[in-house]
């Protein structure tokens, strides 16, 4: 193509050069003479032509280790050997609460609640990977709890043979499949009453890894309880927590398959001499901006045995899950204690999206809308899903416990809309019904309807 463009420029040239200078060819071995002469000129020209493009083409040529950027869900870099891959992103969600109460449950245990709204999170982050066997992530919150802290916060070993992947640092222990879907992909805004048992992030390493084509994935870890930032000033606090999972049917395009999973974590040696860090259970009722409705009060600890089972199913549009969480607590100087939980949810996409995987992880990933929300002739709907839950919580096997602390059973009934605008934009409606059940025998309820606007990259 750079030859043809080159050489109907010089013809052209020298057409125009005859021309303007009038030459009239008398013989055709005249003609011929200069036919021969120009050809030669020409090619000459263009062999100094093409290796002056060529040496220009090398400098501007990207290197191995030159890093390209693009989008894809946020901002993305990476160079064109592939052996370094980073990516910026984040979260903000805005949440709004409005509650009602009848009389009996404003001058009850609980007071009369705020209607409130806030920054539920705001996160910042980065990722990536370093020389294709490392991995790392750091996260953090600006508005958790009402103060900054970091969230995931590790290195990984990638890629060893038999083994998986080794993390180390700050995260999430391998403990159900609600606790271990991002906050940015859950179908409701706040996880289900059992989630209140879950450890959540602690400082550990832990091996993962993903067998039959990502159909099998395990994950055990050693942890010790750390504060928002990672940090432990106690003795003790250990645990050994373990998942697995299973999807034993998919379908080829992965709009129905069903998942079932497994957790048991052993948490031993707790310090709890000091009242400054006193272990308890507590629950907010489904509902963040609510206060702490259900309490344990300060246990003294000897050890804390947790089971979880899971499972889910999804049918096209059509999905479902639920889970079951049981904690045996054995006190120090004391007898022990049983508490429990379980939740089942459903939902279905009006607009015909199924909910997507993370077959190497075991957990729901971000939903896609088959057409994003625009305003204009071809612009679509977005997905627009409908869901609901019921989930119980039951803390009242406080028998040999003293003390006035708010122990007792919960239950809740939630049904939720959500607007997935596109990959990055999401709305979403809940109505909440709870039911509170305490030991000295008062009963209250009440009801609160939710929204959240976020945004994720």
């Amino acid at each position: 193509m750079r030859s043809n463009w080159f050489k109907s420029a010089a013809l052209g040239t020298l057409a125009a050069v005859v021309a303007a200078t009038g030459v009239e060819a008398q013989t055709s071995s005249e003609v011929e003479q200069l036919r021969r002469e120009y050809d030669q000129q020409l090619r000459v020209m263009q062999q100094a032509f093409e290796e002056r493009m060529s040496a220009l083409e090398e400098k501007v040529k990207p290197g191995e280790n030159d890093l390209q950027w693009y989008w894809k869900e946020g901002l993305r870099f990476e160079t064109e050997n592939g052996d370094f891959k980073f990516k910026f992103g984040g979260r903000i969600q805005w949440d709004s609460v409005w509650f009602d109460q009848d009389s009996d449950s404003e001058n009850g245990k609980n007071g009369e609640f705020a209607d409130s709204n806030e920054f539920r999170r705001a996160r910042l982050e980065i990722s990536g990977e370093i020389y294709k066997d490392f991995g790392f992530k750091a996260q953090y919150d600006f508005v958790e709890n009402g103060d900054s802290e970091f969230k995931d916060v590790y290195i990984d070993y990638n890629n060893i043979p038999v083994i998986g992947t080794v993390r180390a640092g700050h995260f999430k222990e391998p403990f159900s499949l609600d606790e271990l879907t991002s906050s940015k992909d859950i179908t409701f805004m706040e996880r289900g009453f059992p989630n209140d048992m879950t450890p959540g992030r602690n400082a550990g390493v832990m091996v993962t890894n993903a067998w039959v084509d990502d159909k099998i994935t395990g994950a055990v870890g050693v942890f010790r309880e750390a504060d928002g930032d990672g940090d432990a000033f106690q003795d003790g606090g250990y645990s050994l927590t373990g998942r697995f999972t299973g999807r034993p049917w998919v379908t080829e395009d992965e709009r129905r398959y069903i998942h079932l999973g497994a957790a048991a974590s052993l948490r031993e040696d707790f310090n709890n001499d000091s009242a400054n860090a006193p272990f308890a259970y507590t629950s907010d009722g489904e509902v963040h901006l609510a206060p702490t409705f259900l309490d344990t009060g300060g246990l003294r600890i000897e050890d804390i045995t947790l089971l979880g089972a899971e499972a889910a199913v999804v049918i096209g549009p059509f999905h479902a899950q639920g889970e079951y969480i049981y904690s045996y607590v054995d006190q120090k100087g004391g007898d022990s204690l049983d508490y429990d939980g379980w939740y089942l949810q459903a939902g279905y996409f009006l607009t015909g999206e199924a909910r997507r995987y993370k077959a190497g992880e075991g957990v729901f990933d971000k939903v896609k809308p088959n057409n994003n929300f625009q305003i204009s002739e071809d612009g679509g709907w977005g997905a627009w899903e409908i869901a609901a839950r019921y989930s119980q919580l039951n803390l009242d096997d406080t028998d040999n416990l003293s003390g006035d602390v708010e122990q007792g059973e919960g239950e809740g009934i939630t049904v939720g809309l959500n607007w997935y605008m596109n990959a990055n934009l999401k709305w979403m409606l809940n109505y909440n019904h709870v039911e509170l059940d305490y030991q000295d025998g008062t009963e209250e309820d009440f009801d609160s309807v939710q929204t959240r606007l976020q945004v994720t990259w």
